[in-house]
């Protein structure tokens, strides 16, 4: 049994860590004009491992700000880490189940 079998709550918040530090390097770097391969590399874990993640990121940034409680960088930060973390445990909970086997014992 491999470690994101046993922890995958662990493994997801690593995974999903992974993707929130690349993507706000390459906002970083593209703010300092980095060179177009630099992108490349990054961005392959935010849209493989790190989709979902991604994708949560993305639909708490398109729903931000619509209602007052929503707002402010602290508070955006906090609530994209946080569903940045339950979408991945989700991706590593539906794997395990599908690689595995649903019923198969540990």
């Amino acid at each position: 049994m491999n470690p994101i079998q046993r922890h995958p709550k662990s493994a997801a918040a690593v995974l999903a860590g992974i993707a929130l530090v690349t993507g706000a390097a390459v906002v970083v770097l593209a703010d300092f004009g980095a060179p177009l391969w630099v992108f490349g590399a990054l961005l392959l874990w935010p849209a493989t491992v790190g989709l979902p993640s991604t994708l949560a990121v993305l639909l708490l940034a398109s729903l931000w700000g619509q209602t007052p409680f929503a707002s402010g960088l602290p508070g955006f930060v906090g609530a994209s880490a946080t569903l940045a973390w339950l979408f991945q445990w989700a991706a590593v909970t539906v794997w395990n189940r599908w690689r595995h086997g649903k019923g198969s014992t540990p």
